[in-house]
């Protein structure tokens, strides 16, 4: 073996760490799109990666010659399965009640074709040089795979090129090292020269599948929701989708649905009007999330407004809401207003360098179904944010259902009420979600009812102001622990809430 082989077979080395590292991340991140709880999900997707990567390595053992063979066999085999083990997790949960298994099917196939390949590599190698410097290469070159694969697929991957056409890059990356391969190792190979064609065929299939990714994975999300998707994007934070049915648009983000048109009115009137009725005056509004610019719509109403900052984490939710004409007329344009300031940020890290105070904070985050969202629900997030309201000011947050998630609901009360003095709930029906809660804080007393209403609605009036502090016996708060950053019982309390409906 010549020094332009084994630069070869250490490149190759390189491409299946990046590979698999992608494989094991896609898998891991379609979990958590589909069937939430990304800390469960990527957990899961490790385990059983690394136990099938484990059997692939025993296995390989029984690969007695052959290895060049053999090993490029198993690239065809992985960048094939790789490739299009997004659009088949797609086209399973859409079509089909077995995604899980699946799903466990496809992970251990690339595990044990990934386990597979390193031995391989290494007996090949060994023939030449000394096992203790082929270990250390074929190692040191699979963890520096390792490495750029964990960093390019959340950085430039994932938000640039998507789910689907992810795993095709990826798979055509390993076919390449499988021509690659079988080019170079040709004399080795001349009693099986058809595994160049083979190679080459397969690298054309996942070429064309490339060229129709978007089609396809159009269609098996359109059909996961059931209406006409109008605008899809994978940005740097998760996955948005807008879809349309007759004169219902709504916003899906990660599977979850964050509004449908026909009554997020309802939502928002109850997160902003009552907190605004309660603070007189002129008003410093300062909106955590809240990029649809649904709540910033209520919040221009009040003519005494004379700042809002809106701080949302994903510019691109802010963009499309800012520039789509269907959002421009669901928001009546309020992100364009001049009063206006949009600050692109985590709320939790805006909150730890801000040094403005705010009468009016409304919290209109997605619900804390991950680590990252459950920590803006905690008694941390709640401190920092009580350092930044002013002596009359007051805050709101949603705070899930009541009925559907009382533990959650009740744990993110009871975490309000270890910062603020007063704490009063809010409930009401929304027919797309159901019954909804709400949580206003405060330094000072919060007298429900002083609320009035001076500015034009849709759902509130004077009649129905008092029913939203209303609890049925069912919806009423228990006796939570407090959600901390260092202990996230709030995203326990929420799953294991969610899972008795979503079976």
């Amino acid at each position: 073996m010549n020094r332009f082989e084994v630069k070869i077979i250490l490149i190759s080395t390189l491409v299946i760490a990046i590979s698999s590292i992608v494989y094991e991340l896609l898998i891991g991140a379609i979990a958590s799109y589909f069937l939430g709880n990304s800390v469960y999900q990527f957990s899961i997707t490790i385990g059983i990666f690394m136990f099938s990567a484990g059997l692939g390595s025993f296995l390989s053992s029984s690969i007695k010659r052959n290895e060049i063979y053999n090993f490029i066999l198993t690239e065809i085999l992985i960048s094939f399965i790789g490739g299009c083990s997004a659009l088949i997790l797609m086209w399973a949960f859409a079509y089909t009640r077995v995604y899980s298994v699946v799903m466990f099917i496809i992970l251990i196939l690339i595990g044990i074709l990934t386990g597979l390949e390193i031995p391989l590599l290494i007996r090949i190698l060994k023939n030449y040089f000394d096992l203790k410097i082929t270990v250390s290469q074929i190692l040191a070159f699979d963890y520096l795979g390792a490495l750029i694969g964990s960093v390019v697929f959340p950085l430039l991957m994932l938000p640039y090129l998507g789910i689907g056409l992810t795993g095709i890059v990826m798979g055509l990356f390993n076919i390449c090292i499988a021509i690659t391969n079988a080019f170079v190792f040709k004399d080795i190979l001349k009693t099986k020269s058809y595994i160049k064609w083979v190679t080459i065929t397969v690298f054309a299939i996942l070429f064309i599948i490339g060229i129709n990714v978007s089609k396809l994975t159009i269609r098996f999300t359109g059909k996961l929701y059931q209406n006409t998707i109008i605008w899809s994007k994978q940005t740097k934070y998760q996955n948005v989708v807008l879809t349309k049915f007759k004169e219902d648009y709504r916003m899906i983000i990660d599977g979850n649905l964050q509004f449908s048109s026909l009554d997020e009115y309802r939502y928002h009137e109850v997160l902003v009007h009552p907190v605004m009725s309660l603070v007189p005056g002129e008003k410093h509004v300062l909106i955590l999330g809240g990029g649809d610019g649904l709540a910033l719509r209520e919040v221009l109403k009040y003519p005494e407004v004379k700042s809002v900052r809106l701080v949302d984490i994903d510019k691109e939710i802010v963009s499309i809401c800012k520039e789509n004409v269907v959002m421009q007329k669901l928001n009546q344009n309020s992100l364009s207003s001049p009063k206006l300031e949009i600050v692109i940020d985590d709320a939790y890290k805006f909150l730890e360098r801000d040094d403005r105070f705010y009468n009016v904070v409304i919290i209109d985050l997605p619900d804390p179904n991950n680590y990252s969202l459950s920590k803006l629900y905690s008694q941390e997030f709640y401190r920092l944010l009580s350092h930044r309201l002013s002596a009359d000011g007051i805050i709101i947050t949603q705070s899930t259902s009541p009925f559907l998630s009382n533990d959650a609901f009740s744990c993110i009360h009871q975490t309000l009420k270890s910062i603020f003095e007063y704490v009063v709930p809010l409930n009401t029906y929304v027919p797309t979600f159901g019954l909804w809660g709400f949580n206003m804080a405060s330094a000072r007393k919060i007298d429900p009812g002083e609320i009035q209403l001076n500015v034009p609605t849709r759902y509130l009036d004077e009649d129905v102001v008092p029913t939203l502090f209303i609890f049925s016996p069912d919806t009423k708060i228990k006796e939570v622990e407090i959600n901390r950053i260092h202990s996230p019982v709030l995203q326990m309390y929420y799953w294991n809430n969610w899972k008795k409906w979503r079976g």
